[in-house]
């Protein structure tokens, strides 16, 4: 006999790991650039400006997580290599040399996104949204654990440009009773469903509260941590067993 728990949880790690493997196209990070000038410079440093918050958001971020299998930070934002490049470029802030300047900055703006996965199991009471009376009881709830595994890219110019949100999107999601016990064969099935638009936009809303201090630990760890059952309702499955309790 097996947990569904379990399962879950082995499922969203191991498509972690699998993501953290994935490489993203060399881009321009959705951010567009005059060809030449002071104009180019400008709007290429504040880029850079906002890549070094990013890194140290992330090493921040990876601290915390230390020694968990939470946070998985995708090979293709090669952080040590942007870190580098950002390196090179504040050391030569003071040199006279624009075209050294530019090419040292253009290494930065045309780094891959940075992109990274984190791994939240929450435990909460769901109550049956058919139930309208707002006053749920045994008998119309059921506990659960909502296993999550939340992909977020930094855009360019997060977080100084406090219209630009890091993008969130779930990769896996999984709700299971912690005690429940099955057969090894048995499908793994979700006790409910998760309402992904109207969360995205709840996380967005949020991230937009903080900027222009970085976002994603007080979104994720602090806020969804808080409100995810908000966003799920009971599913067939887990219908049915409430009523045959």
């Amino acid at each position: 006999m097996v947990k569904p728990f379990d399962l879950a949880h082995a499922r969203v790690v191991e498509l972690a790991k699998s993501m953290q493997l994935m490489q993203l196209e060399n881009n321009l990070n959705d951010v567009e650039v005059n060809n030449d000038g002071d104009d180019c410079t400008s709007e290429m440093k504040i880029v850079a400006e906002c890549r070094e918050l990013q890194v140290n958001e992330v090493m921040g971020i990876e601290a915390i997580y230390d020694g968990t299998d939470q946070l998985s930070i995708s090979n293709s934002s090669d952080l040590d290599t942007l870190q580098q490049h950002i390196e090179e470029w504040q050391m030569n802030c003071e040199s006279e040399d624009t075209d050294e300047t530019i090419r040292l900055l253009r290494n930065i703006v045309q780094h891959p996104p940075t992109s990274f996965t984190v791994h939240i199991t929450i435990d909460g009471v769901l109550c049956d949204n058919n139930i309208d009376d707002g006053n749920c009881n045994n008998s119309e709830s059921i506990e659960l654990a909502a296993s999550l595994l939340l992909k977020v890219t930094l855009p360019a110019l997060y977080p100084l440009d406090e219209t630009t949100v890091p993008t969130f999107s779930v990769e896996c999601f999984v709700a299971t009773d912690r005690t429940a016990i099955c057969n090894p064969d048995k499908p793994l099935e979700s006790l409910a469903n998760l309402e992904e638009n109207r969360l995205y936009d709840a996380l967005r809303e949020e991230a937009k509260q903080l900027l222009p201090d970085p976002c994603v630990y007080e979104v994720v760890d602090s806020w969804l941590m808080e409100h995810l059952f908000e966003f799920m309702n009971i599913s067939i499955h887990a219908r049915h067993a409430l009523q045959t309790k």
